[in-house]
């Protein structure tokens, strides 16, 4: 009997331990934070903001060394936060969150065109809200490229709120509790 039950705890165990990796790894998304990015690694997100950016703004190939350079010097700043996105082990795209003068501000969401329109970003949403380093923030802040209109209703439907208009991009605020009935809605627990 004493074999017995343990055998059943262990896979019980090995089961909810499973569980638990299977909802945070739902089709093969996870998002990982990055205080070093490889080179490849940053290679790839700069692929991704580069081909994304060139639909709505004139990039030009110089801006490559620039926006490395930046990012390598953000990733150092303790109230910057750097996720790279992966859907079935292949980088998808970046997350960039700034914490600025006690608000919590998502400066980058960055996805390939692969993974647009497969609910990733409520993926990413979900896991910001579980994020203990974001727990504290009311209300998170995004900025959207003015040009990006898909962003743009996304977010009003998700409930976002636009603050300011700044040059060429809007800032929009969402906030937490909306989010959490969003999900609700879907019977997506955030907790």
């Amino acid at each position: 009997k004493i074999v017995l039950s343990i055998n059943l705890t262990i896979k019980v165990k090995v089961f909810i331990l499973f569980s638990a990796v299977y909802n945070n790894f739902i089709k093969g998304y996870c998002m990982i934070r990055k205080k070093y990015l490889k080179d490849f690694e940053l290679q790839e997100a700069y692929n991704i903001i580069s081909s994304n950016m060139s639909k709505l703004v004139f990039y030009k190939k110089e801006d490559e060394i620039i926006w490395k350079e930046n990012i390598i010097n953000r990733l150092k700043d303790e109230n910057c936060f750097f996720y790279l996105v992966y859907q079935n082990g292949k980088i998808c795209g970046f997350v960039e969150i700034v914490i600025s003068n006690d608000k919590l501000i998502v400066s980058e969401i960055q996805l390939n065109d692969k993974v647009k329109n497969t609910r990733v970003l409520l993926k990413i949403l979900k896991t910001l809200l579980q994020d203990n380093n974001f727990k504290s923030f009311n209300d998170v802040y995004f900025y959207i490229n003015n040009k990006n209109l898909k962003s743009i209703k996304t977010f009003t439907h998700l409930g976002g709120i636009l603050k300011e208009q700044k040059g060429n991009s809007s800032l929009y605020c969402l906030n937490r509790n909306n989010m959490v009935n969003y999900f609700k809605k879907f019977n997506i627990s955030v907790n």
